[in-house]
């Protein structure tokens, strides 16, 4: 599973290198002439963005499992792919410094995968837990930037993400499923591009971002009492358009 998880990475990391050699190719390094030159001058800038992401859960095994491996073999957190959608809002400090609102609507589904010594401890088809969200979030970050050269600028951010579920299924049969709770936030950090078009200037940048708060629901069945602690972890391929 986290060799998967792995190699979804290094795929993320093969696309953002081909998007920058591709802008690289219709010549923001080579031109001579700044495109956008007087971009920096306005305090705030808009745009949208989207996102490809690689999402899991960490999870930390309860003393229930550690006492119990003759009923419950193993409990695995499962890489999914998912996307999300979002808004720009950059505030422009100083030539090196930006603080960036980022509102989006994230897509996202983790599964745990539970593996009982009798099967017929599960109480469906699949062995998968799935826990499928839609998550309204509004990252705030610092924006560190190096000097630009001609059209290209590197960056690093860093900041937090708070964020609330939307379609939390409160009602379910709490027997037969795992729960976690709406509300999460993240530390978040990540590396990008900045290249500058003559109309637009085009950002990828891949962010990382770890969940702080406990997400576990403490439903009296094996699936959570299995885990002491639930918290998120995603890897995002952005694409930012201002």
């Amino acid at each position: 599973m986290y060799n998967l998880s792995s190699r979804k990475i290094i795929i993320l990391f093969s696309l953002l290198l081909v998007v920058a050699i591709q802008c690289v190719a219709q010549n923001p390094f080579a031109n001579t002439d700044k495109n956008m030159p007087d971009y920096e001058e306005r305090n705030l800038h808009y745009g949208f963005s989207v996102g490809l992401n690689n999402s899991r859960f960490a999870i930390r095994h309860s003393d229930y499992f550690i006492n119990n491996r003759d009923e419950i073999l193993s409990v695995t957190p499962v890489p999914t792919t998912s996307f999300t959608l979002g808004f720009i809002l950059n505030m422009h400090l100083n030539d090196i410094f930006d603080l960036r609102a980022l509102p989006n609507v994230g897509f996202y589904n983790r599964d745990m995968l539970y593996e009982f010594v009798n099967e017929d401890k599960l109480t469906s088809e699949s062995p998968l837990r799935q826990l499928e969200s839609t998550v309204i979030e509004l990252p705030l970050l610092f924006k560190y930037k190096s000097y630009r050269h001609k059209n290209f600028r590197v960056y690093v951010v860093g900041g937090i993400k708070p964020g609330i579920e939307v379609n939390n299924k409160r009602k379910q049969d709490r027997e037969t499923i795992l729960r976690v709770k709406s509300g999460d936030l993240s530390v978040e950090y990540g590396v990008g591009l900045d290249i500058y078009n003559p109309m637009f200037k085009f950002s990828p940048e891949i962010r990382f971002s770890h969940g702080l708060p406990n997400q576990l629901v403490p439903d009296a069945n094996v699936f959570a009492e299995s885990l002491s602690r639930i918290s998120t972890h995603t890897i995002t391929l952005f694409f930012h358009f201002e």
